[in-house]
């Protein structure tokens, strides 16, 4: 009998070293982003800690702050008489304070900004700042950028690897700290499963057949040298769904997915973060040629989602619910599952938001063969709540 080979070469799980060189992409991301976090940090200590009309009287801070506070704002704006309604627009799109605000969550109010420009022009600036202050603003992506941080510490913990030492930025500009974001960004974004094969294999062990899994990567993943290596790398994989028939047949068609706290979840927990970073980045100018990488990512293997959905129209949902099978539904299409056995009765129940629902019979076999591609490729998400329920892409 030939010798099964994994159907996805780049990834070698039974290789030590692989394991090791899907850590150094992961230390490089940890680097750059606590060492952007303890900068963004140290720049807001420097701006929040007086008033602005100090900061304007220091030479050395004083270049630094007007282009935290004004940079990229609109010369026909300086002259009119301002309110704060009016401020947003005064900014062009790719401004570095709009970036500061939006970004970083260090900058002006609204209001202290109109108040600033409409005294400066007849008083100076520094006179326009006394009892102004920079100030902290709550920052999606700061509060983003932080669950990926927390999401590292995690799988550092849980695999038993030291934490490695966050990269030091020197900010003597405000745009040393815009770059160091972008830089950061394009690290993060290098683990996405699109474009890295160990987070790509960590993905497709999550809630996914048993029998699929043999399929695509051999029964060497299943044997006890294999699962010793990613044990020691924190991966621990449990049983979340099985079919009821035998013990023997359950313990092989088994659906199974990362345990909690475990390295699995965690990374997974970091690769959404990065997600949810993209889809707010995505067509700002101030950060150039940002994606929004889960769409691609689904782009990408649509054609298994055409397939998925020719079948399901095809079984009698589309009576209930006509869709268009192009890839406008396939990004957040939000089509539950719930799974109320098949494991026992084999009974599915399907519904999408804004449409009714339809119940179906599927043997466990037709099961694993309309859903295993999708659940490989992490385009079927299980619920938080129950692993009898879960989302299509």
């Amino acid at each position: 009998m030939a010798e099964c080979t994994p159907r996805i070469r780049e990834v070698r799980y039974w290789d030590e070293a692989w394991w090791e060189e899907g850590f150094k992409g992961i230390d490089e991301a940890y680097s750059r982003l606590r060492g952007l976090l303890d900068a963004v940090k140290e720049v807001e200590l420097k701006l929040t800690g007086s008033d602005l009309s100090q900061l304007l009287r220091s030479q050395q801070m004083r270049d630094f702050t007007m282009k935290v506070i004004l940079g990229g704002f609109r010369q026909e704006c300086v002259n009119k008489t301002l309110n704060a309604d009016d401020v947003k627009g005064c900014f062009n799109s790719n401004a570095l304070a709009r970036f500061y605000r939006e970004v970083f969550g260090i900058g002006l109010s609204n209001d202290d900004i109109a108040k600033f420009v409409n005294v400066a022009q007849y008083v100076g600036l520094e006179k326009a700042g006394e009892g102004l202050r920079i100030v902290s603003m709550r920052s999606y992506v700061m509060d983003t950028l932080n669950g990926i941080l927390t999401s590292f510490i995690n799988v550092y913990k849980v695999a038993g690897r030291q934490v490695p030492n966050p990269m030091r930025y020197n900010v003597d500009k405000p745009e040393d700290l815009a770059q160091a974001f972008i830089d950061t960004t394009n690290a993060l974004l290098k683990l996405l499963p699109l474009y890295n094969p160990f987070t790509f294999f960590i993905q497709s062990l999550d809630f996914t057949p048993k029998p699929y899994l043999r399929l695509m990567y051999c029964d060497k993943l299943f044997s006890s040298d294999v699962t010793n290596l990613m044990a020691k790398y924190g991966i621990r994989l449990t049983t979340l769904l099985k079919p009821s028939i035998s013990k023997e047949l359950d313990e092989e068609l088994a659906i199974i997915g990362h345990e909690e706290n475990s390295l699995g979840r965690h990374l997974l927990a970091t690769v959404w973060h990065i997600y949810e970073l993209t889809y707010w980045l995505k067509g700002k100018d101030y950060v150039k040629n940002i994606d929004d990488e889960f769409r691609k990512y689904v782009e990408k293997y649509s054609i298994y989602l055409d397939e998925f959905y020719r079948r399901l129209t095809g079984s009698g949902f589309e009576g209930v619910c006509s869709m268009m099978l192009d890839i406008n539904i396939y990004y957040g299409s939000n089509i539950n599952i719930y799974g109320r056995s098949i494991f026992g009765r084999d009974v599915f129940s399907f519904s999408r938001r804004g449409c009714g629902e339809i119940r179906m019979s599927l043997s466990y076999s037709e099961f694993l063969e309309l859903f295993s591609p999708l659940m490989f490729l992490g385009l079927i998400f299980r619920h938080p709540l129950s692993n009898e329920i879960f989302t299509v892409g």
